[in-house]
């Protein structure tokens, strides 16, 4: 346990595993401001900044490899962030985050859950990179609804999971984007979602890619496209939205982003495989009191009546 004390305006980054929970003032954490007796967590392997809005006192719990320190805050996103997100008119909208990969998309899509829920809205989320899925399984199209703030998408309940059969949406980009539309009408239409928030894949240099982004923003009806900026990676997706989309915010990426590299990824993609996989256990089945009906799923092959019977002998 440490606790520290933070003047008006003071940046801290914190890297996890860690539990802050304020005990005087008032904290700034990703869209979010968290008063005195709140707590909130940072995940193993993630990074927040936060800024103090008045004279704070923080009571901090590191776990192994957790960090907690004071940084130059001339150089963060953070105020340029809020200033942007904050013209955006949340309730009955649709908002698709773009973006390469690691310039920021996931944290700016907490960043605008975190403001619906202040706004009392109910909050759709919808993870559509089926290869870093954090609300749902690789392989998905995941969404769910958020009605209290996070620090992560992972900490998420996934109500809905569409399986898209690939990590790579260049190979099944069409019914990733059917995935993705139907995922917005049920949580607009069945978990009557105040807003939506569409967080994305970082596919977005190539000319399949930049069909493949306005097209999903044509499909759902976006009303805003938040469009995080690298370099020059995305200047070809961002031409073409300025002409097409309805709103579009260009926002920078933080400089001192993390970048992954394919060893991280897989790693995290295994993780998000054991997360619904684990832990395994043995079964044993005998089969002289339970046979197993053998045939070929998914096929249109219809039951005939000596299955029928087979299959309501022993229901």
């Amino acid at each position: 346990m440490e606790i520290q004390s933070i003047r008006p305006n003071e940046f801290l980054s914190v890297d996890g595993p860690a539990s802050i929970r304020v005990i005087d003032g008032k904290l700034y954490v990703l869209g979010a401001e968290y008063g005195p007796g709140s707590s909130f967590t940072v995940m193993r392997g993630r990074r927040i900044i936060m800024k103090s809005l008045g004279d704070s006192k923080i009571d901090a719990v590191l776990g192994p490899d957790g960090k907690i320190e004071r940084i130059d805050g001339t150089n963060e996103v953070i105020d340029i962030w809020d200033h942007e997100l904050s013209k955006i008119h949340l309730r009955n909208s649709v908002i698709v985050v773009l973006g390469a990969m690691d310039v920021g998309k996931t944290t700016v899509t907490t960043m605008l859950v975190n403001k619906g829920v202040r706004e009392g809205l109910k909050v759709g989320v919808i993870d559509g990179d089926p290869g870093q899925n954090d609300i749902g399984p690789p392989t998905t199209i995941s969404a769910s609804v958020a009605t209290g703030f996070i620090t992560h998408l992972t900490q998420l309940r996934n109500l809905r999971s569409i399986f898209v059969k690939t990590t790579s949406i260049e190979y099944a980009w069409d019914y990733v984007l059917s995935s993705i539309s139907k995922l917005v009408n049920e949580l607009r239409h069945n978990y009557n979602a105040d807003m939506v928030v569409i967080n994305t894949d970082g596919w977005v240099s190539e000319p399949t890619a930049v069909r493949f982004k306005l097209e999903m923003v044509k499909r759902v009806g976006a009303d805003y496209a938040i469009v995080i900026r690298r370099g020059d990676e995305i200047n070809d997706l961002l031409k073409e939205l300025m002409s097409t989309a309805r709103n579009t915010i260009v926002l920078p990426s933080p400089p001192n982003a993390r970048v992954r590299d394919r060893d991280d990824r897989k790693i995290r993609r295994e993780m998000g495989y054991s997360k619904y996989l684990m832990p395994s256990r043995e079964l044993t089945i005998n089969l002289r009191e339970k046979p197993i009906v053998n045939l070929p799923l998914f096929n249109g092959l219809k039951y005939d009546n000596y299955i029928m019977r087979l299959i309501r002998k022993k229901s």
